[in-house]
């Protein structure tokens, strides 16, 4: 399975990005919204993680676009964060999100993105 990796952060891209390999999945890195969107145009992929706040276009415009497009809109989204207060976490999933992972939490990522990746399969 591909994975778009949407984090403007190096450190934690490259974190995450070893995560997922580790887990069996190919990793397409973006460092904004804006990249994500336009990768999501040319690229076959399975699903999307994205940081909440990035420059160009935050990870809330993305997966609003994602969401407004036919082709895309049942794609598994992930909203990537550091911290998730509780108002944050609900306008994200209003906005789209399927769920919330956390970046440095490496055994929940592998285990949440499988289970999800194994029911749309």
């Amino acid at each position: 399975p591909v994975i778009l990796l949407a984090e403007d952060t190096p450190f934690f891209a490259r974190t995450m990005q070893g995560y997922l390999e580790s887990g069996g999945y190919e990793v397409i890195l973006a460092k904004n919204g804006q990249v994500a969107w336009e990768l999501l145009q040319r690229k076959k992929v399975d699903m999307v993680i994205s940081d909440i706040e990035m420059p160009v276009m935050s990870g809330m415009e993305l997966v609003r676009e994602i969401r407004a497009d036919e082709k895309l809109r049942r794609m598994p989204v992930f909203a990537l964060t550091a911290l998730a207060g509780e108002k944050k976490k609900e306008q994200g999933l209003r906005a789209g999100f399927d769920r919330y992972v956390f970046k440095l939490d490496r055994l929940g990522l592998v285990e949440i993105v499988g289970e999800v990746l194994q029911k749309q399969g």
